[in-house]
């Protein structure tokens, strides 16, 4: 039959077991985390500059076709 909880005698823990032997965190995702704080900001920039451009297309667009309109219905002696 088992002792009581108080009079069990401990093992002690393996040394390899202990708080200051942990691992370290691996490699791969130190660089993983390194890769994420440069890549995340670069794609963002790069999202940015594509819907920026895009704008930029859409509003030359219209100037041109507010010019179009505006000398479609210009009156014919506004021309000479």
């Amino acid at each position: 039959m088992d002792e009581p909880a108080s009079t069990q005698k401990l093992e002690p823990v393996p040394e390899a077991v202990t708080a200051t032997t942990v691992k370290p965190k691996r490699d791969w995702e130190a660089v993983a985390r390194i890769t994420s704080l440069v890549a995340i900001p670069i794609v963002i920039a790069v999202v940015g500059a594509v819907i920026q451009e895009g704008l930029g297309k859409n509003t030359v667009s219209r100037d041109y076709v507010q010019m179009a309109v505006a000398i479609l219905t210009a009156d014919a002696n506004d021309a000479l």
